[in-house]
């Protein structure tokens, strides 16, 4: 490290032994300021795609060679790596065009791009069969080689945690990934940022967490506080901080690095979503905010790994919800009862006070205008009644999110099938399809625990369903457990469920006449299974 980073790093680690901390103690100061961030979002995208047009403009210039064109397309690679999925692929494929007409060292360059760019969007099939099949290693320069161990590591890395470290060909993943990741340190030195990255990896892999701290805050100090590199930088720190067991230094650096990624225009993050996980318990509504914008950037970005990491933090929302909900709904319940009982209470007291003044003469005027205040008491008792209802609808309406936000998922899953569809082997297609329907069945049976049971209960005995082994819906409960989330359309189901209209036409009408009771009302009483009922 030079003398600076050192020099830092030495007051960090000093500064560690007195209670004062590093970050900011006001968290709720800084959500709230990542939320003005977030609400300026569009703003940062224009300025985003008002670069890439310019860039692309300059592929419009009369007399431009193929080198420049090259050039100018590597740049808007770089530009939407983080930003557009298909733009960046786009890019590379007009570069590998360019490149059969360059030398080995542009087709080169670009089979590494291609690699990395499909590792860190998660089509690790994709990326696997570059690095393997149409990579020659022994053709790269220096520099290239250097990139090779950086994008292997990366690859073997994203794997591990996509695989949950599943060993490949009897080797461990992790032995793979600190081979490149150690070839790479070997290869450079201090001075490149990527160097200290890995070395900081290594470090926390062996334990040491506290050098791991040290070495990344001395390189955030030497860091432009804006950039994109300060935001993958304070992503570690938070992950640091995790590892010393500091939760709140973990989420201030994880908003630190939120915060950045919206103003440099990055749609493929990770921080944004780790903070709904740690402000789940605290902030329901602002967890379940920000996954709906995640949900959103990761559409836009269309790569496979971001809906997949999403898809698991939906039933926690769920749950979360459900328990704020019970808790809203028993002190609705308490106060109704509350405002009932003085109800009655009063509606007695009235009855009580009209037959006694009726059997009083005297002063019956005075009388009948007493009468009227207490009856007026019990006609403002039962509006604010209606209110307490009408609000307890409103919550009630609140599970609508959750519902639209699977279907979303669901669809987004449905839109990458497609897409993979030709590039994948029929023995890939399916697996990717079981996978598909396992995550939609996962989510769906969180926010509904009991459906199978519950739909069940409205077939005769002989005509009820019983899950096989290795299932966990069928098709006829996936059918109905969207009809439960609101999708209708025949269409609409067999598109986000990869069948026929006729296929889902019949085995709705085949359910339906297994009703135990009225089969037109059927699909309303699977509408209500899991509702709360006041």
């Amino acid at each position: 490290m030079h003398l600076r980073n050192i020099f830092i790093s030495t007051l960090i680690t000093l500064a560690g032994l007195v209670p004062a901390k590093v970050y900011a103690q006001d968290i709720e100061e800084e959500l709230r300021h990542l939320d003005a961030t977030i609400n300026m979002a569009d703003e940062y995208y224009r300025n985003k795609e008002t670069l890439i047009s310019s860039l692309e403009s300059l592929l419009t210039y009369p007399n431009t060679s193929a080198e420049q064109q090259f050039t100018i397309y590597g740049q808007l690679y770089k530009e939407n790596y983080a930003y557009s999925f298909d733009r960046a692929l786009s890019a590379l494929n007009k570069q590998e065009e360019l490149a059969k007409n360059l030398g080995d060292t542009e087709k080169l360059q670009v089979k590494l791009d291609k690699a990395m760019l499909f590792a860190t969007a998660g089509l690790y099939l994709e990326a696997r069969d570059i690095v393997d099949n149409q990579l020659d290693t022994t053709k790269l320069t220096k520099d290239q080689k250097i990139e090779y161990y950086y994008t292997m590591q990366r690859f073997w890395k994203d794997y591990k945690e996509y695989s949950d470290g599943k060993d490949i060909m009897g080797e461990p993943v992790p032995s793979r990934y600190r081979y490149f990741r150690d070839k790479y340190i070997e290869s450079t030195d201090e001075s490149d940022l990527r160097h200290n990255q890995l070395i900081i990896f290594n470090l926390m892999d062996d334990e040491k967490v506290a050098e791991a701290d040290s070495l990344n805050m001395g390189l955030l100090a030497g860091l432009d506080s804006l950039s994109h590199e300060y935001a993958i930088m304070s992503y570690y720190q938070a992950l640091i901080s995790e590892r010393k067991g500091d939760p709140k230094g973990r989420l201030h650096w994880l908003i630190k690095s939120a915060t950045i990624d919206f103003r440099n225009a990055v749609k493929d993050y990770a921080s944004l979503s780790s903070i709904a996980t740690d402000i789940l318990d605290s902030d329901v509504e602002r967890s379940s905010r920000y996954i709906q914008r995640c949900i959103e950037d990761a559409l836009f970005y269309n790569a496979k790994l971001r809906p997949w990491q999403l898809a698991r933090l939906l039933p926690d929302i769920d749950n979360a919800y459900k328990n704020k909900q019970e808790l809203a709904q028993s002190k609705m319940t308490k106060n109704i009862r509350v405002i009932s009982a003085i109800s009655i209470m009063l509606l007695l007291v009235s009855i009580a006070l009209l037959f006694f003044f009726k059997r009083k003469a005297e002063a019956s005027n005075e009388l009948e205008e007493e009468l009227a205040e207490y009856q007026l008491k019990v006609g403002e008792l039962e509006k604010k009644n209606a209110i307490v209802l009408e609000a307890f609808d409103r919550l009630s309406a609140s599970n609508n999110t959750k519902k639209e936000q699977i279907v979303s998922l669901l669809s987004a899953c449905n839109t990458y099938l497609d897409k993979a569809k030709k590039s994948l082997s029929p023995e890939q297609r399916e697996a990717e399809l079981k996978q598909y329907y396992n995550i939609f069945d996962n989510a769906f049976l969180q926010m509904y625990p009991t459906f199978v049971e519950d739909f069940n209960a409205l077939l005769r005995p002989e005509q009820r369903i019983e899950l096989k082994k290795d299932d966990i819906l069928t098709t006829e409960l996936r059918i109905f457990a969207l009809i439960r989330l609101g999708v209708t359309q025949s269409s609409t189901i067999a598109s986000l469920l990869r069948y026929s209209v006729n296929t889902i036409y019949n085995y709705r009408a085949q359910i339906k006449n297994a009703a135990l009771n009225e089969r037109e009302d059927f699909e309303k009483r699977v509408k209500k299974i899991g509702s709360i009922d006041f």
